[in-house]
């Protein structure tokens, strides 16, 4: 095994899809040995900042998450300030910003990154005091992952999220948005609203939006225009063939400084999976906030 690794701490979830805690430890420390220098369980309370200070302290060059989407994006935010890079470890649900990075889904596989890995820097969502880095939801999707439990991610993972959905789509929601993007004032109806860094689902290769990235300073929301299951089998059968930003039942706006949505009541928003406050919000573009670790071909 190299001795040249750059030394890592890790943060591990083990409630994030299938992650199990203790052989997750033990396969990291045979793949990095001594390069691991601790690690710490995301749990309620937790405080982030403080544990990333001392792995400082401990010596640690890199700061690495084992868990899902919510999980990466807790600790991310804190690694903006801390100004040290992120080795994503995949364990979670959908896994959405590991699939756009083109990171190993299996945490074995990511964690073989620290032997080559070339260093992204991606933009950032800023909501407020907080900061998030695949998307941010409202309306139909928000309110699915919002029912999905805690304990049907963990056995159903994607079958909870589905569910939930179909029960949304059976009740026929739809809402009227106010979006002001870059001073552009926008009325529009739709099922869910999503503000995307990245263009990944989570699912498959389907893609809220073509041509998103991480790292091109700029934000695309996406409007779904459906209501009843014949639209969103037609959505579906669009997301398929490729030609979502074309479909009749989708707009997307494109943002590079700010945008304020609202809706016709104040919906529950999500961002990276968890809670993030209701609408109204005003979001900001934050460019090259976070470095990651990526493949070096990537």
């Amino acid at each position: 095994m190299p001795n040249n690794l750059p030394s890592v701490f890790v943060f591990l979830n083990e409630k994030a899809g299938s992650s199990h805690t203790d052989n997750l430890k033990l396969m990291l420390s045979e793949a990095w040995g001594s390069a691991l220098v601790g690690s710490a369980e995301l749990k309620e309370g937790l405080d982030i900042a403080a544990a990333i200070s001392k792995a400082k302290q401990q010596g640690a060059q890199i700061i690495a998450v084992a868990g899902g989407d919510g999980s990466v994006a807790r600790v991310a935010e804190h690694l903006v300030s801390a100004q040290l890079p992120l080795l994503i470890l995949p364990s979670g649900t959908a896994n959405i910003l590991a699939r756009h990075l083109e990171i190993p889904l299996e945490a074995v596989d990511a964690a073989k990154l620290l032997h080559d890995f070339n260093i992204l820097e991606m933009d950032a969502i800023q909501l407020g005091w907080k900061l998030v880095f695949s998307h941010l939801s409202m309306g139909l999707y928000a309110n699915a992952s919002h029912q999905a439990s805690a304990q049907a991610k963990g056995i159903f993972r994607r079958l909870a999220y589905g569910w939930e959905v179909t029960k949304e789509v059976w009740n026929r929601h739809d809402w009227k948005f106010e979006i002001l993007a870059d001073d552009k004032e926008h009325s529009l109806r739709g099922s869910t609203v999503m503000v995307a860094n990245v263009g990944d689902f989570g699912f498959a290769d389907w893609q809220w939006a073509r041509e998103v990235r991480a790292y091109d300073q700029v934000l695309d929301i996406c409007i779904i225009h459906a209501r009843v299951f014949s639209d969103y089998f037609k959505l579906a059968w669009d997301l398929i063939r490729l030609r979502h930003p074309h479909s009749a039942r989708a707009t997307h706006l494109k943002i590079k400084r700010s945008a304020r949505i609202q809706a016709s009541e104040p919906l529950p928003v999500r961002g990276d999976g968890d809670p993030a406050g209701e609408l109204p919000i005003e979001i900001k573009v934050v460019p090259k906030a976070l470095k990651v670790l990526v493949a070096k071909q990537y």
